[in-house]
């Protein structure tokens, strides 16, 4: 914009006369950009409550989709067209990838860190616990939670630990 009027270059800051819409260039392409994400999360939200036919819907995800096609189109072309795309490539081929010995220092410095913030510790301990419990939860608990429907209200027992619910559910 600072080459269509000069005036802009500062945003009408810095003792530059202040110019009409300044506010709505620098914001407006980026609202604009978005609009179309918004319309297809409504779409999602829409499509998965059940409330709406299908094929109602059909024409407005197709213009959600070829606006956001278009918009992807248009930042590799201004990827392409600057340079950016051989910026990168360039800069992929010159770095030297160590894959697995770059992991292991990555993951000794996550461990070093654990190791001097004790609250970090208590947290990844407590994390840990939960990946083993969901992992391991078949041999931890190795029945169907609805076998035994007609167990209401049950206490606690060496069959169901933490008793069962009002429906009959296993609260383990």
């Amino acid at each position: 914009y600072a080459i269509i009027d000069p005036r802009l270059r500062h945003g009408g800051a810095k003792g530059s006369e202040a110019v009409p819409g300044v506010g709505w260039l620098k914001f407006g392409p980026w609202a604009l950009a978005g609009v179309p994400w918004f319309v297809l999360l409504v779409l999602v939200i829409a499509s998965s409550t059940g409330r709406v036919e299908p094929a109602t819907l059909l024409p407005a995800w197709i213009a959600a989709g070829v606006v956001i096609g278009l918009e992807f189109a248009a930042l590799l072309y201004f990827a392409i067209s600057h340079g950016l795309v051989a910026q990168v490539v360039k800069t992929l081929r010159e770095t030297s990838f160590s894959g697995i010995s770059h992991a292991w220092e990555i993951a000794r410095a996550a461990f070093k860190f654990l190791r001097r913030h004790k609250p970090a510790m208590v947290g990844m301990a407590l994390i840990m616990m939960m990946v083993v419990a969901a992992v391991g939860a078949q041999w931890i608990a190795p029945y169907d939670p609805m076998e035994g429907m007609n167990r209401f209200h049950e206490p606690a027992s060496g069959e169901f630990w933490l008793g069962t619910d009002s429906q009959g559910r296993d609260l383990f």
